[in-house]
């Protein structure tokens, strides 16, 4: 129980009261948007200028990855809460997105420097999950039936290409429901990727 786990001396963590801390086990499953099934679809267009780098060398036992980001950035460090909707796979999608552009430091400069002189791009550039959970089409149910009841972050990326790009958050903030696809949004967006390259599981090499 929570009162003999922090009790006890062996844990470095102590267990609290949250929203999640009454919920069923039915209410629990339904927090899981990604249900699994269909084997992962081929990379995404554009997605060849993905290489390998220090093939067989050691994985380094630790890893600073604020070393690796732009100055003054704190998108990573950012928390989601994706409330009663299954859309971890849209809110997972949205974060590798968010870090691919963090750690792009002439990006980071060139946003600051549009948030100086235009208000539509925020200090802080979060991207719309909530856009990807709306307009992510899931017609043969990968990973769920779309929305908060699941997709993949794929069908995610795909989507994001075929808009050609993404909204910032501010532009669409997150409602935690299934919304019909406001495509207007999308018309004054900054941010795109041209192509993703999907990793073997549990493969270092």
């Amino acid at each position: 129980t929570m009162i003999d786990h922090n009790a006890a001396d062996e844990h470095s963590w102590k267990m609290g009261v949250s929203k999640f801390t009454d919920y069923t086990e039915e209410e629990k499953r339904r927090q899981l948007g990604y249900k699994g099934g269909r084997s992962r679809k081929q990379d995404g267009v554009g997605s060849g200028a993905a290489t390998t780098l220090d093939r067989g060398r050691d994985l380094p036992s630790t890893y600073n990855v604020v070393s690796t980001m732009a100055p003054r950035t704190k998108i990573m460090s950012i928390i989601r809460d994706q409330g009663n909707c299954g859309s971890c796979w849209a809110e997972a999608a949205v974060s590798t997105f968010e870090g691919q552009m963090e750690v792009n430091a002439t990006l980071m400069e060139e946003l600051n420097a549009s948030h100086k002189v235009d208000e539509k791009v925020p200090e802080t550039p979060t991207l719309s999950s909530q856009a990807v959970v709306s307009c992510t089409v899931n017609k043969r149910h990968c990973g769920g039936k779309g929305g908060c009841e699941g997709a993949t972050a794929e069908l995610a990326y795909d989507m994001v290409m075929q808009h050609g790009g993404l909204p910032f958050a501010h532009q669409w903030s997150y409602e935690g429901h299934n919304m019909k696809c406001k495509r207007e949004v999308f018309d004054n967006h900054r941010i795109n990727m041209l192509g993703y390259t999907i990793l073997p599981s549990n493969k270092f090499n």
